[in-house]
Formats: C-alpha cells, sequence, structure tokens
C-alpha cells in the first residue's frame, strides 16, 4: 500500500518527466537500455512478461532512474511475485530496484546531510514506505465511520536501530514527506512536531523473506506529554506499556503481510 501511496503523491504529478531519461555531459544516455526502460516507463510493456535477458542487461541501469522512475516501475508489480527458476532474472532485477528505490527515498526526503550508510538508508526508506502506507489503511478506517478510530496523526516517530545517539528515531511528517534524524528526547522530537500529535511506532515484525510478516503497534501521544520520551524508548527497545497511559494513549494493532522476495525489503502491501 505504501509503493502505491508514495506513487500517487510523488510520480503522477510528475508523469512529464518520467520518460527524461538520465544524461551525461554530451547529451547521451546514461543507460544502456535506454529503449527498454522507454518502453516500460511509458507502459508499452511490463517487467513480468519481459525476457530474462532483457531483465539481466537492464538491471545495472536501475542506479541512474530517479525516486519518481523508480515508484513507477516498482508500482507496476507489486502482484508479481514468484520463485519460479525461470524468474530469477526478474527478481534479482526487482530486488535492486527496491534496494536503489528505498535508498533514494530516505536521501530524498531526508533533511540536512543524508548518512553514508546505503544499507541504513535502505531500511530507512523502507520504513518510511511502511509507515505511509499504514497510516493510508488506519485513515480509510477513519473514513469508514469507525467511531473508535482517531484521527490519524500527520507526525509519525520511527525509532531506529542505531549506534549513533544522535540519530535514535526517525519522524516523519506525511504531509511535506521531510524526514528528520533525531536523538530520543522528548523535546527535540516534540519541536519537530510542532505541536501535532505523533504516532510512535514499535515495530514487532517476525520472519524473513517471503514469509515475514509486518506487524506494528501504533501509539498516539501528544507532543507535550510527559510521556513522549518514556514512550520513544520503550518502543525502541521493544517494550509494550499495558493498561492505562497517562500518555492519552490510543493503541492499535496493525498487521500487514509482506509479499516479497528472499533478500532486501521489498513490497509493502496491506
Amino acid at each position: 500500500r505504501g509503493i502505491r501511496v508514495l506513487h500517487e503523491k510523488l510520480a503522477v504529478s510528475k508523469a512529464a518527466e518520467l520518460l527524461e531519461l538520465p544524461r551525461k555531459q554530451d547529451g547521451s544516455c546514461k543507460l544502456m537500455r535506454e529503449s527498454f526502460f522507454t518502453r516500460l516507463l511509458s507502459s508499452e510493456i511490463q517487467i513480468q512478461g519481459s525476457m530474462p535477458s532483457d531483465m539481466a542487461a537492464a538491471q545495472s541501469d536501475l542506479r541512474h532512474l530517479t525516486l519518481e522512475q523508480l515508484l513507477v516501475l516498482r508500482s507496476q508489480t507489486l502482484d508479481f511475485a514468484t520463485e519460479s527458476r525461470s524468474h530469477d532474472a526478474h527478481n534479482s532485477f526487482l530486488n535492486t530496484l527496491d534496494r536503489h528505490l528505498f535508498e533514494r527515498m530516505a536521501a530524498h526526503h531526508l533533511r540536512g546531510e543524508p548518512p553514508q550508510d546505503v544499507h541504513f538508508l535502505g531500511k530507512l526508506g523502507f520504513q518510511l514506505a511502511v509507515a505511509v502506507g499504514a497510516a493510508a489503511v488506519l485513515e480509510d478506517e477513519t473514513r469508514d465511520g469507525e467511531s473508535a478510530t482517531p484521527s490519524v496523526p500527520v507526525c509519525w516517530a520511527l525509532p531506529l536501530d542505531c549506534d549513533d545517539e544522535a540519530v535514535r528515531v526517525a519522524v516523519l511528517n506525511r504531509e511535506s514527506m521531510q524526514v528528520d534524524l533525531l536523538p530520543i528526547g522528548d523535546q527535540e522530537v516534540a519541536a519537530v512536531a510542532a505541536g501535532c500529535d505523533l504516532a510512535v511506532i514499535w515495530d514487532r515484525s517476525s520472519g524473513v523473506g517471503k514469509d515475514r510478516v509486518l506487524h506494528w503497534e501504533v501509539t498516539i501521544v501528544a507532543p507535550d506529554d510527559e510521556e513522549l520520551g518514556a514512550e520513544l524508548i520503550r518502543a525502541r527497545k521493544g517494550q509494550t506499556k499495558v493498561g492505562g497511559s497517562a500518555a492519552r494513549n490510543i493503541r492499535r494493532e496493525l498487521d500487514v503481510v509482506l509479499a516479497q522476495r528472499d533478500s532486501a525489503p521489498g513490497v509493502v502491501e496491506q
């Protein structure tokens, strides 16, 4: 779901630019398979029906595509999942696409200079896509008129597994798509939230590859609540808060199954 939302938010408005492939200083295209990607991006052909030889030859060109172009290609293949050996080249292409997509997504939306750790960027980009998709799922429930469903916050706090104490939580503003990397302090996070409630995520996901089950618990906390810092620490440590909440805690469980391939993060679906 997150990939679809991001595609609509970031790529659809730039439809006229999607066929503008990156060029070298001399004006020649950087892509070895220019014609192939032009046909993919214009929906003349599909990844699912392409020859394995074309998939293998085009894979190295993915690193040159823009975030919007990568989103277009990934949005076209969300329902494509196979373990057949005849599709090894397709799976390898999609895994490489995912890696570049999530790294580019994080680097593109981070405020300030992004970290140089591509593994960190890829993991963060994947989390951002899931957060956008999760928010869309909850907003759908709100529109369906469920009285117990609270309004979905604009700002989402994602605790990070990082040794750097200055980078312990990522705060995503879903409206601006801006991401701030912060220490796990209530004052810093509250300042970025600018008076808006925060959705604090505790990640209870399990499994790997195609068997991975994404399970997030989302707690809505007011930025001026004294429990914000404690909730961020609990979320990062993977500990739940049982019973009532002085933080006006509204807790929900969001289960999302990831239909993805054997290795790197892949498709975000409801």
